[in-house]
């Protein structure tokens, strides 16, 4: 009777998502479900602008030297960041480009491109690897002030983890590329 119950329950249970690495990327079918469900809550039309400007604030405030590449914006306090239509397109600017990633995870080809864009722009800007990996450490701070200690768990921030660390890599190695 166990063996019919454990069938019949099998049939029921949410599948078993793949835990294998993807050797571009280093994202398991789980990890890159994990960051979807993540960035769902984060990018939602209604709220993507305001998540963008307090990415935006908390990167500051743990990075002040960072305010200062943004010369449209570099001498304004929280209040003024917060409210201020620059800092807003800046913003959703950089929250397109994370969803670009998101929704280009199952796609290393392009996900390596759109990072080789991201790197090519900022490299001129004297925007180094060292601060991104800065804002990545910060992220999953920061994901967990938007939507709680309680949803991103440890799975989901090493998932993100190793999102921004595989951006990081392929950002350090064009930068090197770039300045050679």
């Amino acid at each position: 009777m166990g063996g019919i119950l454990s069938y019949l329950f099998s049939w029921v249970a949410a599948p078993t998502l793949d835990t294998t690495p993807d050797p571009a990327t280093g994202l398991s079918e789980k990890d890159r479900m994990l960051i979807k469900k993540s960035w769902a809550n984060v990018s939602d039309p209604k709220t993507l602008k305001p998540n963008g400007v307090e990415f935006f604030v908390q990167l500051f405030t743990k990075f002040p030297h960072m305010q200062k590449y943004f010369n449209s914006f570099k001498e304004m306090d929280k209040d003024q960041l917060r409210h201020s239509p620059k800092v807003k397109a800046h913003a959703l600017g950089v929250m397109y480009m994370l969803s670009s990633y998101v929704n280009n995870m199952d796609d290393p080809e392009t996900l390596v491109c759109l990072v080789e864009k991201l790197t090519t722009s900022h490299v001129k800007r004297n925007i180094s690897h060292k601060d991104f990996e800065d804002l990545a450490s910060m992220f999953v701070p920061y994901l967990k002030s938007l939507l709680g200690e309680e949803v991103v768990t440890e799975e989901m921030e090493e998932a993100w983890t190793k999102l921004l660390s595989a951006q990081n890599g392929i950002y350090a190695a064009m930068e090197k590329k770039l300045k050679t």
